[in-house]
């Protein structure tokens, strides 16, 4: 036939080879497969199921550590009982305090602890096949960065079965198996993952945690100074001057409130970047650097009787505290547990600072008299950071206590006739859009807004333009803050993700604007703040004026609960060079002093240290104690604040037109 046809002959020799070809490539492909997915699994190394059986000697090598190092990593977790993606009794899982640690097995070596701290459960593992070497903390900064694959794991305790178990989080780049345990090993980071208030749940699942390898060591250390993480006893000067010959008599102090989840957030419907806040107190309280809570929600949640309605003079934020299921989920701006717990170890605090000096040691909340006062903004989250605060300044917090906090109106704490100011309004819009413009024009500001919007939103139609908009520099500071407080991701559109190189552009940027901003002492934020706080600081200067007359002697622990903003003005009217953004908790602390000649002396504090020879009416006039004379607050308050503005009153000050600033 193919005599007869040579074409068609030519044609089915043709096809045939390509047929054997096909298969050919067929049946490697599936060879191939099986390779990769169904490798015999030796007794000693099961496999984590369902997530591309990941051996567990490939995450976790068998290592020579010191006894519980190697009791942690090694046995426990190798003794673990394996789960897949449905875990079951999640909220049974018990996440504790961590340190970090990184360690590496080098080819042929022994492996290299680089950090002595003891490690415990809940770490997240991270594989990172191809180091080689070992990298300690102190010059992972200057070495060098391999571009890596890697598994997340989480490791928990279940206390229902005492077991620990084991679950792939996410994975990046191409799974890879090393079968041979005497070749290069991975390197095995432990992250600190009790950052937030509840530990690891559903959504952190989904939505994965922040890989703190990434990002200068610097960028992380402010990322902490600002999330203020409640592990810890708050430590600071108050309370202590470098002489004994003085004595203490009063104490004014403002607060911003603690950790809140984020105003702002960002919500395309093509992205699955949701983190949830977890608000539950009851919850968050099982985690062991938050057990201080259990006793302060039995105290503070002892209501009314069966029957009896409760005070009105108790705010009703306070007079359900969020405990139970129905409170797990966060409303936008509302204090977290990691805010509540701030709260209480800023109290407890300031209570070692000045008891026994301002208040005997064994004052209690149902004494006759109490000598603090508390003063919040009508914000849920001032008032409850304020209530936590008191329960950590003195014993038998009460539920009934809330009502001894004053509700204030303005954020800069003003009452009466002078929070009625016409220049501040018009100050305050031109400095504001002076604040704008320079954010919108700085140029770093403005190259990473761009970036973060092409990696987070796709190209739109004019008409999705105008429904879906990136949120400016200020919001992103804000969310992305509020996602790294609680260890949780940055978002991601696919496979590209918002870096916190990026963030760092943006804080940074940020903190740039703020420095330029008030670079000059005429400047619209200096001249706003000083203005802005000029009725609370003529309350304090009052109150130390009459400190010591018997008749008007005021309370001698004052708090007052506000926000960043408040800190900010009070920050800019003190003329104190700190202008970033202030962290949760931070506090600024006016001390009344004395000396044996019965002479008065201001210090001034803010965030535990005294920055008394900084302020703008004490600067080259402290004494070698580090004290500043009373009668230069007093004056600068009476006379040089206002001269100034070059008017002789507070109210001839409120007359003045500012437009021309802008």
């Amino acid at each position: 036939m193919c005599k007869i046809n040579l074409v068609s002959c030519n044609m089915w020799s043709f096809r045939r080879r390509y047929l054997f070809l096909l298969t050919g490539v067929l049946i490697g492909l599936a060879v191939l497969y099986f390779a990769r997915d169904h490798q015999p699994v030796l007794p000693s190394q099961e496999r984590v199921k369902g997530h591309h059986d990941q051996p567990i000697k490939d995450i976790v090598p068998v290592i020579p550590l010191r006894e519980e190092t190697y009791k942690l990593i090694n046995d426990e977790i190798q003794n673990t009982e394996l789960i897949d993606d449905s875990l079951q009794n999640k909220d049974q899982h018990l996440d504790v305090e961590l340190k970090t640690i990184e360690i590496s097995v080098p080819k042929g070596e022994e492996v290299h602890k680089q950090d002595t701290s003891e490690i415990d459960y809940g770490a997240h593992i991270q594989h990172d096949p191809e180091v080689d070497r070992p990298v300690s903390n102190a010059t992972e900064s200057t070495a060098k960065k391999h571009e890596t694959n890697s598994i997340t794991y989480v490791v928990r305790k279940d206390n229902s079965t005492g077991k620990y178990k084991q679950q792939q989080l996410h994975t990046h780049g191409k799974p890879n198996h090393i079968g041979n345990l005497n070749s290069t090993q991975p390197k095995v980071r432990i992250f600190h993952v009790e950052q937030g208030s509840g530990g690891l749940d559903d959504d952190d699942l989904q939505q994965g945690v922040q890989d703190r390898s990434q990002g200068s060591p610097s960028f992380w250390r402010r990322v902490d100074e600002y999330c203020n993480i409640p592990n810890k006893p708050v430590v600071g000067e108050e309370g202590r001057v470098p002489s004994g010959d003085y004595h203490l008599h009063s104490v004014h102090m403002v607060m911003r409130h603690g950790d809140r989840t984020p105003m702002g957030e960002i919500k395309f419907p093509w992205l699955k970047w949701n983190p949830k806040w977890k608000c539950d107190l009851q919850e968050a309280s099982k985690k062991q650097s938050f057990s201080q809570l259990a006793d302060f929600i039995a105290a503070a949640s002892a209501g009314p009787s069966s029957g009896e309605a409760p005070s009105p003079k108790v705010a009703i934020y306070l007079q359900r505290l969020p405990v139970g299921a129905e409170s797990r989920a966060c409303a936008r701006a509302q204090l977290t547990p990691q805010g509540w717990m701030q709260q209480i170890l800023l109290g407890q605090h300031m209570r070692e600072a000045y008891s026994g000096v301002l208040f005997p040691k064994t004052a209690t909340w149902r004494d006759p008299v109490v000598p603090v006062q508390v003063h919040s903004t009508i914000n849920a989250r001032t008032q409850q950071s304020a209530f936590a605060f008191m329960y950590g300044l003195l014993p038998d917090l009460q539920y009934q206590d809330g009502a001894r906090i004053q509700r204030v109106w303005n954020i800069n704490f003003c009452r009466g006739i002078k929070c009625s100011c016409p220049s501040l309004s018009e100050l305050g819009d031109v400095k504001d859009k002076i604040q704008g413009k320079q954010r919108r024009d700085y140029e770093s500001l403005k190259e990473v807004h761009k970036e973060i919007k092409n990696i987070l939103m796709p190209s739109l139609s004019k008409k999705e333009q105008k429904l879906y908009k990136l949120p400016g520099v200020s919001e992103l500071q804000e969310i992305f803050f509020a996602a790294l407080c609680h260890n949780k991701s940055l978002p991601c559109r696919g496979p590209e993700c918002v870096t916190v190189d990026h963030f760092n552009s943006i804080v940074k940027g940020m903190d740039d604007v703020a420095e330029e901003l008030r670079a000059s002492e005429d400047s619209p934020h200096i001249q706003y703040g000083r203005l802005y706080m000029h009725p609370f600081l003529s309350v304090v200067s009052g109150d130390m004026k009459n400190a010591g007359n018997k008749t008007t002697k005021p309370p001698q622990f004052n708090l007052f609960s506000g926000h960043d903003l408040t800190i900010l003005a009070l920050l800019d009217a003190l003329g104190l060079p700190d202008h970033r953004w202030p962290y949760y908790a931070s506090h600024v602390v006016f001390e009344l002093w004395t000396d044996r000649f019965f002479q008065h002396y201001v210090r001034i504090l803010y965030n535990g240290e005294d920055q008394t020879k900084h302020v703008r009416f004490c600067r080259a006039r402290v004494n070698k104690d580090g004290l500043c004379p009373l009668p230069y607050f007093l004056s600068f308050i009476k006379q040089d604040n206002m001269q100034y503005f070059k008017t002789n009153s507070y109210a001839e000050s409120c007359q003045l037109q500012f437009k021309d600033l802008g």
